[in-house]
């Protein structure tokens, strides 16, 4: 639907929609942790998602993994309001961002449903509200069922059948490395990995700790870990009864949550110089990330693969 006005002929226009989306994640993330944290924070957050490796590898790439990242980051957003005291007019801007989200990748439905029950713990609106409001925009998926099934049977037929480890405690390392780090992360040898989920955790588990300290930032604590765990949990049992989405594509959602968890426990430190020294740090990153991906082919190389079926 997004391509039907565009050439065809120039990836650069396949991609549109993706990079599109990918950069307008940014801003909306930052509006959704202001709501939560406040200006530091959110401007934190936010850059620490403009800089994620696999966030912009991902953000021109043919697929719908970004537009479902952006839908995700429009459901928190309504979600901070609305846990908030906003009106409940907030509820269309987040039927828009779920529907976004779960017709560019059905396995939204995981992170939404978490989202929901987040927001049903808060109980900050009355609870027949959120579960309806809250689930009623996966309903926009029911028409495109039958293509989902279509798709599974033609596993191994036109279509390969795409092959995922069960999550095993190296799957999961490698899978949470390559969310904070890329693919470079995963590169790295066994040991160094182990260290990387290690010190991923502790800080993950440290800024839960320091938001859930202040009242005031209880529903940042909820919404933000409460999502991001659940949603862990839903994609790792649904791959030990076979379906293979516990992968780091499926999960690029989970990369706000973890940008806006660190950035407000960051912003809780009574040391004041964390937020702009964690800044700066992120814009040397960023610089990095560009000049290691100034003219190199990251993805498959699509020039390649026309002339091959061509000659």
């Amino acid at each position: 639907l997004l391509l039907t006005p565009v050439r065809l002929d120039d990836e650069v226009w396949v991609r549109w929609p993706s990079i599109a989306a990918g950069v307008a994640a940014v801003p909306v993330l930052y509006a959704a942790v202001r709501v939560l944290l406040g200006t530091r924070a959110g401007l934190l957050a936010a850059l620490g998602l403009a800089v994620s490796p696999l966030a912009s590898a991902f953000s021109d790439y043919a697929r719908g993994f970004a537009l479902s990242t952006l839908g995700l980051v429009i459901a928190s957003w309504a979600c901070a309001r609305l846990g908030t005291g906003g009106r409940r007019r907030w509820w269309w801007v987040y039927a828009g961002g779920a529907a976004l989200a779960v017709c560019s990748e059905y396995n939204a439905v995981l992170f939404l449903v978490c989202m929901v029950g987040a927001m049903l713990v808060l109980r900050a609106r009355p609870w027949w509200e959120t579960v309806v409001l809250g689930l009623a925009p996966m309903a926009t998926l029911a028409p495109w069922l039958h293509q989902l099934q279509r798709g599974f049977d033609y596993d191994k037929v036109t279509k390969i059948a795409p092959l995922f480890p069960a999550p095993s405690p190296g799957v999961v390392r490698d899978v949470c490395v390559a969310l904070f780090f890329g693919r470079h992360g995963v590169d790295a040898a066994a040991p160094v990995r182990s260290l990387l989920l290690a010190a991923i955790v502790a800080l993950l588990v440290w800024a839960t700790v320091m938001l859930r300290r202040r009242p005031q930032r209880r529903v940042a604590a909820w919404l933000l870990a409460g999502t991001l765990v659940g949603t862990l949990l839903l994609h790792a049992a649904l791959r030990l009864v076979d379906i293979g989405i516990f992968e780091q594509r499926y999960l690029t959602g989970l990369i706000p949550l973890c940008a806006a968890l660190l950035a407000g426990g960051l912003d809780s430190l009574r040391w004041r110089p964390a937020v702009p020294v964690a800044a700066v740090l992120l814009v040397a990153a960023g610089a990095g990330i560009v000049i290691l991906r100034h003219g190199r082919e990251i993805e498959p190389d699509y020039m390649r693969a026309q002339q091959a079926p061509a000659a």
